[in-house]
């Protein structure tokens, strides 16, 4: 296969974290011609709009039981199978700083505004902010990434009812929707040293809610009936290590990392044992090996796992094992197959605390993505992902979400461009006692972008 790699210098390759569809889009466009550097200052404007429509904005398959009396104020019925036409609308400025190689400044912001036509308590706004900062200085490469994360949304969550009160894995799409505060960071040292490489690395990752807080109280009489109004628990998560790679190959390096971490949870109104807030806080170490680089001229890899081990600090449910041993795993690859071809793959674990329970869950990820270049304005692709949230003990949970998506884009010139697209989510839940929580989810849209 041809390569459509550049060549580049001998350093080992300092990636930054990303998580999901962001990873495999990084990684699919590293295999493209790099741009030529601007050492000045560059400035970027877009917008676009889109037009989808999703056949199931609450997630709810089955029709719940509960007595509509009881539903709580300010609380939103989550209603079955119920579909709505949804305008977004998002700007976008960004610009690049470069004076020298020392210093290199990315930065962006973009709101998205996000209407609902027959769901107006899913409106929101979400302002994203984007801060990179990066260069390099002899033997010595730093980065900065930061990315900030703001959704001006509702401040009440959904009332479920039974059989299957929310569903599979809490419902990220209805939780995205809500009032809250993210941020996800990291910062990363590399020093070069002939063959080998030290990286010290620091990463944070905080998820602040601002929804409110509302009791579920069985209410005497209406056993099986009460609505589940489901809460949103804050969390952190911050960690800091050392890395060291040594070079295999040209462009490839063997590397073995540690981490030593802390994991927060927030209170959750009414999770308590003997009268003290139930908290999954924990120390965790974690030891890493992997491989980072481009062992050919048509693959570009990421890859590191390890053994986690945390020790929970705080007040946990009984029978919980506060000295728990997980498994990590990030693990990202590009391979370009012909010219016009590229397929990634993506494969992610870790334990992080529940958002919407106090518990803790392993959070898995397996997603495979192709694209193809038709010709000089169009492409297509395809992908599917399987996504788990699996509990740990004692709580019996295992949730899967499954999505296949397939999309077609078109390149008018090189300001006009647009993108039709459709995927299917099929959600499964085992949790004994609760069935019902699984869900299926059509969404198709149609989007046109702008560049100045």
């Amino acid at each position: 296969m041809k390569s459509i790699v550049a060549e580049s210098v001998r350093r080992p390759p300092t990636f930054t974290p990303l998580r999901g569809a962001a990873a495999l889009a990084a990684l699919s466009a590293s295999l493209a011609p790099a741009p030529a550097a601007n050492t000045n200052f560059a400035f970027k404007a877009e917008a676009s709009v889109q037009e989808t429509y999703d056949s199931n904005v609450y997630l709810q398959d089955v029709t719940p039981h509960f007595n509509p009396a009881l539903v709580h104020p300010g609380a939103v019925l989550a209603q079955p199978l119920y579909g709505s036409f949804v305008n977004t609308a998002t700007p976008r400025l960004a610009f690049d700083y470069q004076p020298d190689d020392a210093f290199h400044a990315a930065v962006s912001y973009a709101p998205e505004v996000v209407i609902f036509d027959r769901a107006s308590s899913e409106d929101h706004v979400t302002h994203r902010g984007v801060v990179n900062l990066g260069g390099q200085t002899g033997a010595l490469t730093w980065e900065q990434a930061d990315n900030f994360t703001w959704i001006d949304g509702n401040d009440y969550g959904l009332d479920f009812g039974g059989p299957g009160m929310a569903p599979a894995i809490g419902g990220i799409p209805t939780r995205d929707r809500r009032s809250a505060f993210i941020y996800r960071g990291g910062l990363k040292l590399t020093y070069t040293l002939d063959k080998w490489f030290l990286r010290p690395v620091a990463s944070g990752y905080i998820h602040d809610f601002f929804t409110q807080q509302i009791p579920n109280v069985a209410t005497p009489g209406f056993a099986g009936y009460d609505p589940y109004y489901e809460n949103y628990v804050d969390r952190k998560d911050v960690n800091g290590g050392l890395d060291v790679g040594y070079q295999v190959l040209d462009k490839t390096w063997l590397v073995a990392g540690y981490r030593y971490g802390s994991q927060f949870t927030g209170n959750l109104i009414g999770a308590t044992l003997n009268g003290v807030p139930l908290h999954y806080d924990s120390l965790y170490h974690r030891l890493l090996v992997g491989v980072e680089g481009q062992p050919t001229d048509w693959a570009k890899l990421t890859t590191a796992l390890g053994p986690e081990l945390h020790h929970f600090t705080d007040v946990t449910a009984p029978k919980f094992n506060r000295n728990l041993v997980a498994m990590y795993i990030d693990a990202c690859g590009a391979f370009q197959l012909t010219k016009q071809d590229t397929l990634t793959l993506l494969a992610k674990r870790f334990l992080q605390p529940s958002y919407a329970s106090a518990s803790v869950y392993n959070d898995v990820t397996y997603n495979i993505n192709w694209r193809r270049r038709l010709n000089d304005h169009f492409n297509c692709g395809a992908g599917f992902q399987a996504y788990e949230g699996d509990w740990a003990a004692p709580i019996i949970r295992d949730d899967w979400i499954y999505t296949a998506n397939a999309s077609l884009s078109y390149s008018y010139d090189k300001h006009w461009g647009g993108e039709l697209g459709y995927s299917y989510d099929f959600a499964l839940s085992q949790f004994p006692g609760f069935a019902g929580r699984g869900f299926t989810r059509h969404m198709v849209w149609l989007g046109v972008k702008y560049t100045l």
